[in-house]
């Protein structure tokens, strides 16, 4: 969802301390805490134009369906394009 990842047991199971950290209880529902309407755990490297997931090997199962290069994930990012894009010039303009 646009608002939030969910997080559930199993995915917590799988994640250490750090990862841990990035998830937070909202409403009796454990999701990713987001940041600037995205998942916080996103780090963007403005100078490089790039991003990835700080905890990658720990992530929730539903950035699973996710894989990279996947059909899913293709979909995802033409939907969502501009959203990492938006991230990294706000960055920039911060300076």
């Amino acid at each position: 969802m646009v608002e939030y990842v969910r997080v559930f047991e199993i995915d917590l199971d799988r994640m250490d301390a750090r990862a841990r950290g990035y998830v937070e209880e909202r409403e009796g529902r454990r999701a990713m805490r987001m940041s600037e309407g995205r998942c916080a755990a996103l780090v963007i490297d403005p100078v490089r134009r790039s991003f990835e997931c700080a905890i990658y090997p720990m992530r929730p199962d539903v950035c699973h369906s996710l894989a990279r290069g996947s059909s899913a994930c293709a979909a995802d990012r033409r939907v969502k394009a501009e959203l990492p894009l938006r991230a990294v010039e706000s960055l920039l303009r911060r300076g």
